[in-house]
């Protein structure tokens, strides 16, 4: 799947920059046309462009492993619990992410699941606070 959201993403010549996110329990599905070293490869020639961002999500895994393996920086990567809060965690966290993602006027990211150390003026405004609670809170552990 991941192979094919990636020639997929390939034919998109117009696209200032492109994010693929992988959501995953981390059990094989029996490929038969990828295999980490071939996903990985495809990774690191897309990365090195300079507008592509990959990121993971996954359940019950070494991130850090994944991370290593795949050419995914580990702040482009989150954990979630396998379970109905965690996965609605999940979605809401990367939701926020891919919005921000979206929003910046960055070609790619390496921490698209880290939050900013926010601007100084921004510390001390009550709405930068509450949004950043209502991050925090959205994140999983």
């Amino acid at each position: 799947a991941v192979g094919k959201a990636i020639a997929i993403a390939d034919e998109d010549a117009k696209a200032d920059s492109l994010l693929v996110i992988i959501v995953s329990d981390g059990m094989e599905n029996a490929s038969s046309v990828e295999n980490y070293e071939t996903i990985s490869a495809k990774i690191k020639t897309r990365t090195d462009k300079g507008n592509w961002t990959f990121a993971y999500i996954g359940a019950n895994q070494d991130l850090s492993d994944i991370s290593q393996r795949m050419n995914i920086p580990i702040g482009n990567t989150m954990a979630y619990a396998a379970n109905p809060t965690g996965t609605r965690t999940m979605y809401a966290a990367s939701g926020v992410a891919t919005m921000d993602f979206a929003s910046a006027p960055m070609a790619a990211s390496a921490n698209l699941f880290s939050a900013p150390e926010p601007e100084p003026e921004e510390k001390d405004d009550i709405n930068s606070k509450i949004n950043r609670r209502a991050a925090k809170a959205q994140t999983p552990a």
